[in-house]
């Protein structure tokens, strides 16, 4: 199966040592780490490619940090990034005015090393369930709008989503919530096995299926084509089936 890509983190800080310390920190623990030691080195940065988090240093000559977050917020494509700021600032209006920039969270200097993890990690996964779902809502459109047979499913092999073409192919309208591998196999001629269908050794599968007994008119003959789609942690988010008509070849 495909690795999933490590989580990228920009910390963006003009003081070498503190990056250094970011870096011990949480290097081990999997992710891949970027560094910046200006504003705007750290915006160049994100153009090339936006990061799952950024910690970002409130201090910094020419662009601080504070000015950093807003242009991050008036990007579409960056107004959603997590973005933690890291400060040794505690007046109350400092982090106020963090909070009307669009901040996500504060961690104090100098860095406690359990507070950072566990920040890091919480807006980390909230970060990809946010992936997940931007996918999700793309992947419908596309599966709303092509031809051939399309069926989501989690990763237990239920149904969670069809279009139309896939009902008219499986016979059912009322695929959702039943189990796609039990499906196939009660209803059709399948030209593998049920393990075969869930070995995860190859992330694209294809396979035919048959239905038994149909008329002329109706088609019986299906490619099918499984891929997986993988979530946090390299773990089964859905399973994306399609189904072509191939009933004339």
């Amino acid at each position: 199966m495909d690795k999933l890509k490590k989580q990228v983190i920009l910390c963006v800080d003009d003081d070498k040592k503190n990056l250094e310390l970011l870096e011990a920190l949480l290097s081990p623990l999997g992710y891949a780490i970027k560094f910046s030691a200006s504003g705007d080195d750290a915006l160049s940065q994100i153009q090339a490619g936006v990061p799952d988090l950024i910690l970002l240093d409130v201090m910094m000559p020419h662009l601080s940090g504070f000015e950093v977050l807003e242009r991050l917020r008036a990007e579409v494509r960056t107004q959603h990034v997590p973005v933690v700021l890291l400060t040794a600032l505690n007046a109350a209006e400092d982090k106020a005015r963090g909070l009307r920039a669009g901040c996500d969270d504060f961690i104090s200097k100098p860095f406690d090393k359990s507070e950072l993890i566990a920040r890091v990690r919480s807006l980390l996964r909230i970060s990809a369930y946010r992936s997940l779902l931007e996918e999700k809502e793309a992947m419908e459109m596309v599966m709303h709008g092509v031809a051939e047979g399309v069926v989501v499913c989690d990763p237990a092999w239920n149904v969670t989503n069809v279009n139309h073409a896939s009902q008219g192919y499986l016979g059912r309208t009322d695929l959702k919530g039943l189990n796609f591998v039990d499906l196939i196999f009660h209803d059709f001629k399948v030209s593998i096995t049920p393990n075969e269908v869930r070995d995860l050794a190859q992330p694209s599968l294809r396979f035919k299926i048959k239905r038994a007994g149909a008329s002329p008119s109706v088609p019986a003959h299906f490619l099918v084509t499984r891929e997986v789609l993988l979530g946090e942690e390299q773990k089964i988010a859905w399973f994306f089936v399609r189904l072509q008509d191939i009933t004339n070849e």
